[in-house]
């Protein structure tokens, strides 16, 4: 199975996390929180079948969803942010994140 690196990264302020492929709920982590000195909350390794995924990530306190197709082998790393408005930004890469 391949690895899927999900980072979630800028503006979470303690909340409720859900990421599904599918039915199937991959993460579910209460009190998410970025550290501003990094940049990132929350780093995982998740195995996810192979071939395209329909990635979905849910803040449900802010009652925002995003949805994203991603190929773990050509797009392992997924970062997800919570811009100044609230709305979900994900963003699948071939290359890793870079924090200080």
């Amino acid at each position: 199975m391949p690895t899927l690196h999900l980072h979630l990264r800028d503006g979470f302020v303690g909340e409720r996390v859900v990421v599904r492929v599918g039915d199937r709920v991959l993460l579910d982590e209460e009190g998410v929180r970025t550290r501003p000195q990094l940049g990132l909350a929350l780093a995982r390794e998740l195995e996810v079948p192979a071939g395209p995924l329909a990635l979905q990530v849910a803040v449900p306190d802010r009652g925002v969803a995003r949805a994203l197709t991603v190929e773990p082998a050509r797009t392992p790393w997924v970062g997800v942010s919570v811009d100044a408005g609230g709305a979900l930004s994900v963003v699948a890469t071939a290359e890793g994140f870079g924090y200080v």
